[in-house]
C-alpha cells in the first residue's frame, strides 16, 4: 500500500512538471524594436521604453534571448545586426535560422521579427547605406 502511495505522489509530481513546462516555454523573450523613420536615424525601444534615438546611439542589455522587431517606414534603409568582428549574426525568423538582415527597398512598411540569443560582448545595429553618416546603434551585452 505504501509503495502505491509513493507511486501516485510521484506521478502527480511528474504531471505537475509537465503542466508547468509548456507555460514556461511559451514565455516570449523581451522585445527590442528598431523603427526607421523617414530621416537618417532610427529609434530603439526595449519593451515600450525608448532606449536610443538619433545617430550613433548606444544601449546596454543583459545576455539572453531577445525578439528584434524591425519596423521600416522608408524605402532607403536596411537593418543588420553584427558582432564585434563585423560578422552578421543569425537569429530565428519563422522556423529557420537566418542572418539578422533586411533588404533596403524590400522592407518598406513591413515588420520583420527575429529571435536572437545575445551573448556577452558588443554588437552593432547598422543601416548599411547610411553607416558613414552614423546610422548605427552600439549594443553592449553584459
Amino acid at each position: 500500500m505504501r509503495a502505491g502511495r509513493f507511486a501516485i505522489v510521484g506521478l502527480a509530481g511528474v504531471a505537475a512538471a509537465v503542466m508547468v513546462s509548456p507555460a514556461a516555454a511559451a514565455k516570449k523573450p523581451p522585445k527590442l524594436t528598431a523603427t526607421f523613420g523617414a530621416g537618417l536615424s532610427f529609434d530603439v525601444k526595449r519593451g515600450k521604453k525608448l532606449v536610443s534615438t538619433g545617430r550613433d546611439g548606444t544601449i546596454s542589455v543583459k545576455a539572453r534571448k531577445y525578439r528584434f522587431v524591425v519596423k521600416d517606414n522608408s524605402g532607403f534603409h536596411n537593418f543588420r545586426l553584427v558582432n564585434a568582428n563585423g560578422k552578421t549574426i543569425k537569429g530565428k525568423r519563422g522556423k529557420k535560422k537566418r542572418k539578422v538582415l533586411t533588404g533596403v527597398a524590400a522592407t518598406r512598411k513591413k515588420v520583420t521579427t527575429y529571435v536572437v540569443n545575445l551573448k556577452k560582448g558588443s554588437y552593432t545595429l547598422i543601416c548599411d547605406p547610411h553607416d558613414t553618416v552614423g546610422m548605427t546603434v552600439k549594443i553592449t551585452v553584459k
